[in-house]
């Protein structure tokens, strides 16, 4: 028998950012239920030449493997936009990062961009 996993993922855009985030995050609202989102921020690319990105944090849990919820994420993303194409070029319609599953950090340097740590602040006071 599955368990509820505790998670919280990192939402970012760089194209299309406002309409994609709302379906990002509708997209996620289905998927996960019981899901908080924090307010989004414009920040400056890291390690790419692109429009500044809207990022957000969402907080919530899954029944869902960590593979099975990452292969969603990636169906979110498709849904969202995301091509390897356009990747390539630097156009991100939506990524989405796992950045902790079950009490375990995933991504460890995104843990230490300053936005990350106050939209998590903020999560965790709603």
């Amino acid at each position: 028998m599955s368990t509820k996993q505790p998670l919280i993922l990192a939402l970012g855009t760089n194209h299309h950012r406002h309409a994609n985030m709302q379906q990002a995050q509708a997209l996620l609202s289905v998927l996960l239920g019981d899901v908080v989102f924090s307010s989004s921020r414009l920040t400056t690319p890291i390690g790419m030449h692109s429009a500044d990105f809207l990022n957000c944090l969402a907080m919530g849990v899954t029944l869902l493997s960590l593979p099975a919820l990452q292969m969603r994420l990636k169906a979110i993303e498709t849904q969202c936009g995301n091509t390897r194409e356009k990747r390539a070029a630097h156009c991100i319609e939506m990524d989405i990062d796992v950045l902790e599953y079950g009490g375990e950090r995933l991504h460890e340097a995104d843990w230490q961009r300053s936005y990350v740590a106050e939209l998590l602040t903020e999560l965790h006071s709603k």
